[in-house]
């Protein structure tokens, strides 16, 4: 049986570029930046958004969703009331109030209204990281 030689041809693959550009509203000025899509872009997208995931995951992640914003929607809900022992704003005016997790971001909470109630700094310095039942 004779074996015949085959030639390959180089295979290439043509790889996305992608232009992204910035104009500001009056025109002034702009900027421009083009990405090829190869695969040295693809690893770092994929290390970088695997970084973004981890510290999304992490308690310092999940802590950081914690926002001014979001506190005081949490307060406002409560009506600036301790969910603990019941005292609010209305009764001491310089009282200091505090959004805390439910379930304590230690023990796998996480930063989500579901998971945010209000309590008094007393109250909340009490519970630490113990799940208390309101």
């Amino acid at each position: 049986m004779a074996h015949k030689a085959v030639e390959l041809s180089p295979i290439t693959v043509p790889y996305p570029v992608y232009a992204f550009e910035y104009v500001s509203a009056g025109g002034n000025s702009s900027q421009r930046m083009t990405v090829t899509l190869n695969a040295q872009t693809i690893d770092a997208l994929v290390e970088t958004v695997s970084q973004k995931i981890r510290f999304n995951k992490s308690a310092a992640g999940r802590r950081a969703l914690m926002t001014a914003r979001l506190r005081t929607f949490i307060k406002t809900r409560d009506r600036h009331t301790c969910r603990f022992c019941s005292v609010s704003l209305a009764a001491e005016p310089h009282l200091l109030l505090e959004a805390y997790h439910v379930v304590p971001v230690s023990r796998g909470g996480m930063t989500a209204e579901e998971n945010l109630q209000t309590l008094c700094w007393q109250c909340n310095r009490t519970k630490s990281d113990k799940i208390l039942s309101v």
